[in-house]
């Protein structure tokens, strides 16, 4: 019996996949210029910002904290070395890619609904 085709999680056909998928959202949301501009930003909108540039700000920290131990900080580890030890098995794997992609499209369907509003 043939084995499925299985690509390493690092391999190039990943990294296309993954910037293709991140392509055709970024172009199928991108700003429509009939749209006013000056259309208030929710204040949740600020809210989400903050905690975006927040959890960079830690990863940014993080990995530079690692590069300077030369490898692994157990004092400052980064999202991904708290998470690669979870995402090993298939069990896992599964539902997450799941979730993230529903996140996705219901951050699109949101900015679709907000658009035609």
């Amino acid at each position: 019996m043939r084995p499925g085709l299985v690509f390493g999680r690092d391999s190039v056909p990943v990294a296309i996949a993954v910037s293709v998928i991140g392509l055709v959202a970024l172009f199928a949301e991108w700003r429509d210029p009939s749209l006013p501009v000056d259309r208030p930003v929710p204040r949740r909108a600020w809210v989400w910002s903050a905690v975006a540039l927040s959890w960079c700000g830690w990863e940014l920290l993080s990995f530079v904290f690692e590069q300077a131990a030369g490898g692994l900080s157990l004092t400052h580890p980064t999202m991904s070395d708290l998470v690669d030890p979870l995402l090993t098995s298939r069990w896992v794997q599964a539902p997450a890619i799941t979730g993230w992609f529903a996140a996705g499209v219901a951050m699109l369907r949101a900015a679709a609904a907000a658009r035609r509003s």
